[in-house]
């Protein structure tokens, strides 16, 4: 695709400026073709680096929306919802993530990257190949907050912007990060917002760098960002054309369906696929039968079953009901009991393991609820970094009771830990729905919270 001429970009400037001048409020909708090329090159002797590629985006800027539209798939990220659906153009289907766990992950990774600084710092001795391959202090820093289009906070950063012919061109240190063309449409500031806001989400770019184009009011016409990374340098050259508005200013899923994954294609897709789309009805009916379920076991004496039974519904955003104090009686004198309670008070690592054993061992006497006893186990095997048995645990459970908001709750930290902030959000997401009051979402919405107010950038 080529850039427009110097001629079309004028006439484009002019058209736009008379429908979008400072004066009026902002369009509905901005449309524009974009064509990214990327290059990777190696750093030292890297080996076996991504291809490059070519991506045609038909982009779309709305108000409180954009929309990305590929051959295959298409993004609508809604930042009034605060919501990223992925859709997949063959199947008609999509997935719904939640906002923040771009901009969680973001900061998961930089996090992981300036401990790897630290580490190579140890390492290499300065002035060595190696140290040139893994570079710290500013340098580095400057080339992962670029890379993640998140700043480090309480940083300030030395970029420079100087003018080459009709470029804009941004380094710290000569060492290139950006340069765009002057050449573009002239835009009214909430547009220019909207245009940096998917740069940032679709592309990356250093936030001062970002910023310094939002403030030139311009869409230029063709940009070049220089990614540097411990293994290569990746240049990301984006060619936009063909801008102008539209009247569209909502969008449209009715053509599209929840997507429902293959259990034996991913489990965990499946189940996550299944509890999103459980209506309250059916969560409501679980927790009814459960409630059920109590008196059944009472009946046949299974005073064991009766206490799971309770942690279940409470684990299910149900109050913890008080026990009478003949069952209380018969509590203390359970055997069963008594091993689960000294498991439940487990600390430190050697506890840990007893208790997870003890849980396996106890399965064989819970009557109904073995199941739960693979839920306190699966969070023992995380505290003891267990991930793969803790997670296939988890989905166990979940397909005993997918209406478990504390199975979800834990699973989700479990991929937040691996980095898998999607599938981490979701989990979250489904567990207050089943759950809103639930005590341990506490600290996922105080994440959320600190997540817009560190980073409104990205809301």
């Amino acid at each position: 695709m080529k850039p427009l001429s110097a001629v079309s970009t004028l006439v484009s400037c002019l058209a736009f400026a008379l429908m979008s001048m400072a004066t009026q409020p902002a369009i509905a909708a901005i449309k524009m073709q974009l064509c990214i090329d990327t290059h990777f090159t190696p750093v030292g002797e890297s080996r076996n680096l991504p291809p490059d590629s070519r991506e045609t985006l038909e982009v779309t800027l709305a108000d409180n929306y954009t929309s990305v539209e590929s051959t295959q798939e298409n993004e609508i990220v809604d930042f009034s919802l605060r919501r990223r659906f992925q859709i997949d153009n063959e199947s008609k289907t999509y997935v719904e993530y939640s906002l923040y766990s771009t901009v969680g992950f973001r900061i998961l990774e930089l996090q992981n990257r300036q401990k790897m600084h630290q580490l190579f710092n140890k390492m290499f001795e300065p002035g060595t190949p190696q140290a040139a391959q893994f570079p710290s202090g500013e340098h580095g820093a400057i080339d992962d907050e670029h890379n993640l289009s998140i700043c480090i906070p309480g940083t300030s950063r030395n970029i420079v912007m100087t003018e080459k012919g009709d470029e804009r061109i941004y380094t710290n240190e000569n060492h290139q990060l950006a340069r765009w063309r002057i050449n573009g449409v002239a835009v009214n500031a909430a547009d220019a917002q909207r245009f940096v806001k998917f740069i940032r989400f679709r592309v990356g770019g250093h936030p001062e760098i970002l910023k310094r184009v939002a403030e030139e009011k311009i869409i230029p016409d063709k940009m070049v960002f220089t990614m540097h990374d411990m293994l290569s340098l990746c240049s990301r050259t984006l060619v936009i054309t063909n801008i102008h508005t539209t009247d569209s200013a909502s969008y449209n899923l009715a053509a599209y369906s929840k997507r429902k994954v293959s259990p034996s294609a991913n489990k965990l897709e499946f189940i996550l696929d299944q509890a999103e789309s459980r209506s309250p009805k059916a969560i409501e009916a679980d927790k009814s039968a459960k409630r059920k379920a109590i008196d059944t076991v009472l009946q046949k004496g299974k005073i064991f079953d009766r206490l799971l039974g309770s942690l279940e519904l409470a684990l299910m955003g149900e109050p913890l009901q008080a026990f009478p104090d003949s069952q209380l009686l018969l509590m203390k004198t359970e055997p069963s009991i008594t091993k689960f309670t000294k498991a439940m008070g487990a600390k430190t690592r050697d506890e840990l393991k007893m208790a997870v054993q003890t849980l396996v061992d106890l399965r064989s006497q819970a009557y109904t609820k073995s199941y739960l006893l693979k839920l306190f186990e699966a969070s023992y095997r995380l505290r003891l970094v267990e991930l793969d048995t803790a997670k296939n645990l988890f989905l166990e459970v979940l397909q005993s009771n997918p209406s478990l908001a504390g199975a979800y709750n834990d699973l989700g930290g479990l991929l937040y830990m691996r980095y898998d902030t999607p599938g981490a959000w979701r989990c979250w997401d489904i567990a207050r729905r089943i759950a809103p009051q639930f005590p341990l979402s506490d600290k996922v919405n105080k994440l959320e919270t600190s997540l817009v107010e560190s980073f409104p950038e990205y809301f």
